[in-house]
């Protein structure tokens, strides 16, 4: 009798799991992200899931699926749901030199009144508003801002010229450190080729070149000025001395030839820096842009959050964003990707607050990329204005294989091209506000 009487509980405990499951099933919230090009490695994915991702789901009981897949990848995923009308996917995570490609295929939906938050104040200087809006009009919500920094391994610090400050470099000393590495100075005998500006097609090598084109009073996009050509002949002077590691054209990033020693020295984006203390903090050391005539300069970048024409999940997905832009969160998710920049004035300030000695390394990290937006020469990336940005990277990733080949005449035939090739790619007719 008593096994029965088990038997028998055991039955109803079962059938009351089964309907509390299913109630909880029925009550589960679903949002479907899709990072385009974004979290590009194992501890951001894992740091983004498990620590921004998951609180919101416990919060929210919602379930989540992030899917981080290449820029490629993304467009021509969401291209097909939005072409079929099959829609699934709720949020995109874009960058914002892919964001004018979103709203100008219709992929991403007016959220203009959705965002209009009264307690936070996002992207106060409107440094992203001409990829994120048309006119008045909003589709993306920027969550996180980028610069380039300086970044080299500690025992290059030996041969900096005589006088430099690592974090007060001229462009001109950069060059000559890059020298003295390969050749040896201040007694120390050159390690060889260390120094490396990545240029795998289709990444950063367009932002690095026209980081050092502000710093001499370029603009962005510029191939031909005179103040551009001051860049290509520093460039030019480094091809020459033969400082640059062969292998760079393969590579997207330096993070792996700085964390195996082949290179000693890079001009790299934040996130990347970031990522490469992160290996050994004690073993590099990250510093402000180099300066050149008129001052540091640095592209700036934003990753933002748009909600895809269709979404099954709208109400979800703007709670998402809500989300992302509060202050604890982003502040949160800014420094545990290393220290990128927030794009929240309030999470700026908080930072700011921090005391020096109490400050972490990813504070610090934020903080000079901040001190590069607000004191640098910056430039947006202007994707709006162009038919085809990857095409605008193409144009420089060109000119710098020109210069490469260490002929003045080489890179010098090449510019016309590249002038041509750019104004080519211009939108004849941009719409108002981008």
């Amino acid at each position: 009798m008593r096994n029965k009487k088990f038997s028998l509980l055991s039955i109803m405990l079962l059938f009351l799991s089964f309907f509390a499951l299913v109630g909880c099933d029925k009550t589960t919230e679903e949002l479907k992200i899709v990072s385009v090009g974004n979290y590009g490695t194992n501890w951001e994915q894992v740091f983004v899931r498990d620590k921004i991702v998951a609180e919101f789901e416990k919060e929210f009981n919602v379930r989540v699926t992030l899917d981080v897949v290449s820029a490629t990848d993304g467009i021509k995923k969401i291209k097909t749901e939005q072409d079929s009308g099959e829609y699934v996917t709720d949020i995109a995570i874009v960058h914002s030199g892919e964001m004018p490609t979103f709203v100008t295929k219709g992929y991403v939906q007016d959220i203009t009144a959705d965002v209009a938050y009264s307690d936070r104040t996002i992207d106060k200087d409107n440094h992203f508003t001409s990829v994120t809006n048309v006119g008045d009009t909003r589709y993306f919500v920027p969550v996180s801002s980028d610069a380039y920094l300086t970044v080299a391994n500690k025992k290059a610090l030996a041969f900096l010229p005589e006088g430099a400050n690592v974090d007060d470099l001229t462009w001109e000393q950069f060059a000559e450190w890059a020298y003295n590495i390969k050749n040896g100075a201040n007694g120390n005998i050159g390690v060889g080729t260390k120094t490396m500006f990545p240029s795998q097609a289709g990444y950063n090598l367009i932002y690095i070149m026209g980081g050092m084109g502000l710093a001499y009073g370029a603009d962005f996009v510029d191939v031909d000025s005179e103040n551009m050509k001051q860049a290509y002949e520093l460039m030019l002077q480094m091809a020459i001395d033969e400082v640059f590691v062969n292998e760079q054209k393969n590579y997207s990033t330096a993070v792996d030839k700085m964390k195996d020693e082949t290179a000693w020295l890079s001009f790299q984006h934040m996130t990347q820096a970031g990522e490469i203390l992160k290996y050994k903090p004690d073993n590099f050391v990250i510093a402000a842009p180099p300066k050149g005539d008129a001052g540091r300069g640095s592209i700036i970048g934003a990753w933002g959050l748009g909600v895809l024409d269709g979404a099954p999940n709208k109400a979800t997905a703007l709670k998402f964003i809500d989300y992302m832009t509060r202050k604890s969160v982003n502040y949160k998710y800014c420094t545990g990707l290393g220290g990128i920049i927030s794009t929240i004035e309030e999470v700026i300030e908080e930072v700011k607050a921090v005391p020096e000695t109490a400050r972490t390394t990813s504070e610090k990290i934020m903080l000079m990329g901040i001190d590069v937006i607000e004191n640098g020469i910056i430039s947006g990336v202007p994707s709006a204005d162009y038919t085809d940005w990857r095409a605008v990277k193409g144009v420089y990733e060109t000119l710098f294989e020109k210069i490469l080949l260490k002929s003045k005449d080489d890179y010098l035939r090449q510019i016309p091209i590249a002038k041509s090739q750019v104004l080519g790619l211009l939108k004849t007719f941009p719409q108002e506000g981008m």
